[in-house]
């Protein structure tokens, strides 16, 4: 479970910080101070973990940082489906066999909705990225070196 922190927060001081003549233009904060102004607040960590737990999932590890914060859990289908407002079931996926995936989107009640960016992992399939096919013609010349 990705913790939101305040995006929007964030999203206004990063204009604000960015734009000459606002009164915080180029006033930076350190990675610390975005923390405690942007970051989830131990409330709403506490909330979310509260939630996990009483749905029956495990948390297993938090990272409550800025960037990428999260609370990580572990727990079974039935729990899981609890928690995310989820119904699972079995597709075939090719070159997998089998996976389970849920059959629509997870959502978190209203009292920590807010403060969840997103939901991962509840599918077993495995997430495959393929490199685009870039034909030769279009790739750029290399620049030679001369030294």
């Amino acid at each position: 479970v990705y913790l939101a922190g305040n995006p929007a927060g964030l999203a206004r001081f990063d204009t604000a910080v960015s734009t000459p003549g606002d009164a915080l233009y180029r006033h930076f904060l350190t990675p610390a101070q975005l923390q405690a102004r942007f970051g989830t607040t131990p409330a709403q960590l506490a909330a979310v973990k509260s939630w996990l737990r009483q749905s029956g999932l495990a948390v297993t590890s938090v990272s409550d940082h800025l960037a990428g914060g999260y609370v990580a859990v572990r727990g079974s289908v039935a729990a899981a489906s609890r928690a995310f407002g989820v119904t699972f079931a079995r597709y075939h996926e090719a070159g997998q066999g089998t996976v389970r995936a849920p059959m629509e989107p997870a959502t978190a009640p209203s009292s920590v909705a807010r403060s969840v960016l997103t939901v991962t992992g509840l599918s077993t399939a495995r997430q495959v990225a393929k490199p685009m096919n870039v034909s030769t013609a279009s790739k750029p010349a290399a620049a030679a070196i001369s030294g």
